[in-house]
């Protein structure tokens, strides 16, 4: 999300966007980083808390993308 480039590390919009771009691997680190930054999103997603995981990450505006997120991880964890 556009609005998150400060905290994941990044002085300028421009040079988030770019490697948001790039590839899935750096998509990840910045994940990672802003993770590290946000004790609230690490803790949602530790405890399978979903919705606020979506919030704390995307702010109010996600539609169902929590939802999306619970069966993806249903599904992974049927595989195992």
């Amino acid at each position: 999300m556009g609005f998150n480039y400060e905290l994941c590390g990044y002085k300028y919009l421009d040079s988030f966007l770019k490697d948001m771009k790039t590839n899935a691997g750096k998509q990840l680190n910045v994940f990672l980083y802003l993770c590290n930054k946000n004790s609230a999103l690490l803790s949602t997603m530790m405890n399978k808390d979903f919705y606020s995981m979506v919030f704390n990450y995307n702010g109010s505006d996600f539609g169902d993308y929590d939802v999306k997120i619970r069966r993806t991880y249903e599904n992974l964890e049927k595989k195992q």
